[in-house]
């Protein structure tokens, strides 16, 4: 865990933050999908105080939720800090990869005769983006699973060792807010189709720096679509209820990592960060099938290739 007396001299900023994404990640289906994540930045003492803590905030709690585990010795003087949002910068590149490189590998776990949950994936959004609408190869029931605490312990596992470590928010916690924030929008934890419709909601937003909410309707309208092209997938019949879970938990992983990292980033005004992280979030769903800077979105419609 990270030093207690080093967070102390810098006025405990990091704790707080860290007690604040905590508190507030449940009050995110108050607003948006990404707004209401982060408290806003308390008052401090003085102007050179505030700017050292709410670098100090950004950078702690970017780690938290973008896979960042800040060295034990940070100081919060304008060289290190220079230095340790570079780092910040390469390690959310590479979890973003990561991330990317797990929603794939399905394609080579897929046994034999059967399709891969990304491929499935891929497709549906690839539909999405042509504007497909063929009708449904499969009922609505085939986008609900049963979860696998097993599975589900791996793949937190895998959370903790590369995103979490040293922190006090842990996988299992940042999975409980989603799935709380999942109830209250009144999406199921264990449907595979709202999982991927609050992925790509929040996605949307972070590519593009636009508020959801500000679209009555979008979001419902998105989540229609989204569970149209899925339903529309030849191969979704053929995924199995762990194939579908762990693509949901990915997919919720990912999209905390995004929210959490965006919200801090645009209260604390770090406006070439947040561009930069729109970059790589809009890059990541291309790659997937999807460009999301090219779509807007439109009440009862979802998602709308902008002309």
């Amino acid at each position: 865990m990270r030093d207690r007396a080093n967070a102390d001299r810098a006025g405990s900023a990091p704790v707080r933050m860290e007690r604040a994404c905590s508190a507030r990640i449940g009050r995110w289906a108050r607003g948006v999908w990404t707004q209401g994540l982060v408290r806003r930045i308390s008052p401090m003492r003085s102007a050179p105080v505030r700017r050292r803590g709410a670098r100090a905030i950004v950078l702690a709690v970017a780690a938290v939720c973008a896979a960042l585990a800040l060295p034990a010795q940070a100081q919060f003087d304008a060289a290190g800090q220079a230095v340790l949002m570079h780092q910040h910068q390469v390690h959310t590149g590479n979890v973003l990869s990561a991330e990317q490189g797990a929603l794939n590998a399905g394609r080579a776990q897929a046994a034999p005769g059967k399709v891969a949950a990304s491929s499935v994936w891929s497709q549906s959004l690839g539909a999405l983006a042509r504007g497909a609408t063929a009708a449904a190869a499969a009922p609505d029931s085939a986008l609900r699973f049963r979860r696998d605490p097993a599975l589900s312990a791996r793949v937190q596992g895998e959370q903790a060792g590369v995103a979490l470590k040293g922190l006090s928010m842990t996988p299992a916690q940042m999975r409980e807010r989603f799935d709380a924030l999942l109830l209250r929008y009144g999406y199921a934890r264990d449907d595979l189709g709202d999982v991927a419709a609050a992925y790509l909601a929040m996605a949307w937003e972070v590519a593009n720096d636009r508020n959801a909410k500000d679209v009555p309707g979008g979001e419902a309208g998105l989540r229609k679509q989204l569970r149209r092209a899925l339903l529309a997938s030849p191969g979704l019949r053929t995924l199995s209820d762990a194939q579908k879970q762990e693509l949901a938990e990915r997919l919720a992983y990912a999209a905390m990592r995004h929210g959490v990292t965006y919200e801090v980033y645009r209260q604390t005004g770090a406006r070439n960060d947040l561009v930069s992280l729109g970059e790589r979030v809009r890059r990541e769903v291309e790659r997937q099938g999807l460009d999301l800077r090219r779509y807007e979105l439109v009440g009862g419609q979802g998602l709308s290739a902008r002309r």
